[in-house]
């Protein structure tokens, strides 16, 4: 990605479409920690920076660490497109940490024809940004098993393991541990991404605003 792209302020403007991933009861030091490590190891990833203005091509990236705030990195789609996005990790007190992965919709405006609301029908892009986060979810899963995940629009903070539905699995844009799908037995087709953590993409489109 051009270092003009990533620097560009208008660029990280918008809604965020994110991947979010509720890794278990808060305060788990090591289990944040090795999975914000499997995150940025993935291929498809650069960076991290604490800044867009920091990204230089010949410069190394940071060692991400918990203790850190927002870190800022590109990634790189499966048609090539490379969009940036932050990432960074949320501790609820009482309840659960959160790694997140939000791309702004201003970078889907700098690389697609951008339609609102956000819907894999008329924006097909999303579709493969969809199965890149579930694959990237996936890896980390295979070594840290978290309890859910969550993608689409502004999805942070849409729901949570303990209160998951069977409405909310029939709706999708979810990652679900295949004990907890079945448990609730949902009315919906779903895809593996590993052999115990199904995939079910949002029905519709995203109504985030208005």
């Amino acid at each position: 990605m051009q270092r003009s792209e990533f620097t560009r302020d208008e660029n990280w403007h918008g809604s965020f479409y994110e991947l979010c991933i509720e890794l278990g009861p808060v305060g788990n030091d090591a289990l944040a920690t090795r999975a914000l490590d499997l995150l940025w190891r993935r291929p498809e990833l650069r960076g991290p920076w604490l800044d867009p203005a920091d990204y230089d091509v010949d410069a190394e990236p940071l060692i991400p660490s918990i203790q850190e705030g927002t870190y800022y990195g590109w990634l790189t789609l499966p048609d090539g497109n490379e969009v940036g996005f932050s990432s960074y990790l949320i501790r609820f007190e009482g309840g659960s940490d959160w790694l997140e992965l939000c791309i702004p919709t201003g970078m889907f405006e700098l690389r697609y024809r951008f339609i609102y609301p956000l819907d894999r029908a008329t924006s097909p892009y999303l579709v493969q940004v969809d199965d890149l986060f579930a694959r990237i979810a996936g890896a980390i899963y295979e070594e840290v098993p978290f309890q859910l995940g969550l993608i689409g629009e502004e999805a942070s903070g849409s729901s949570s393991a303990a209160d998951l539905t069977k409405e909310d699995c029939e709706q999708g844009g979810l990652l679900v541990p295949l004990s907890h799908w079945q448990k609730l037995a949902p009315n919906r087709e779903v895809s593996m991404v590993t052999s115990d953590l199904v995939h079910v993409p949002l029905l519709g489109p995203h109504i985030t605003f208005g």
